[in-house]
């Protein structure tokens, strides 16, 4: 199991983190995408939401997922097969957990003629909202046999106080 370094990002507002310019990049181009799907289809109404998603599935990777919470913490895997760990970004702020990941495959020459080759140059990035505060400075990533896992405990003003009893 290989850990990953997790970078910290404590005020979104007063950031000019470059995974957050680059996120905004990719929804820019997916809404550039989704236009000219728009105009392929004759500019009809009525379809911009399948314009959307396609767009989605054109420009971004959108492994599949799945996150847990509990009262004191997030747990989040995604199955990112393929990747390494130094492929992969992990950012973390208050309210939000950014994933990217970056996969390259080429061709040398030297294995024959390729005939097709399905792998794709999309790139990995997740961004999800949370409902909670993370304590952005006890979250951790590893990554083993192609699942990448976050842990976020959540920030002590997030957790639900204990009752007191009163006897």
């Amino acid at each position: 199991m290989a850990n990953l370094i997790v970078e910290k990002l404590y005020d979104v507002r007063h950031s000019s983190a470059p995974i957050l310019r680059e996120l905004n990049d990719l929804m820019s181009a997916t809404q550039r995408r989704a236009f000219e799907l728009f105009n392929q289809r004759g500019s009809g109404l009525g379809a911009d939401l399948d314009d959307w998603l396609r767009a989605e599935r054109e420009v971004l990777w959108s492994p599949q997922s799945e996150l847990v919470e509990d009262e004191k913490e997030i747990r989040i895997q995604i199955a990112v097969p393929g990747l390494e760990p130094s492929q992969v970004h992990v950012t973390v702020l208050p309210e939000s957990i950014i994933v990217k990941g970056e996969s390259t495959h080429k061709h040398d020459g030297g294995d024959g003629s390729v005939h097709f080759c399905e792998f794709s140059e999309k790139t990995l990035f997740r961004r999800f909202q949370l409902d909670h505060a993370i304590d952005v400075d006890r979250v951790s990533s590893s990554m083993d046999k192609g699942i990448l896992r976050i842990v976020a405990p959540k920030s002590r003003s997030a957790l639900r106080p204990t009752p007191v009893s009163h006897s």
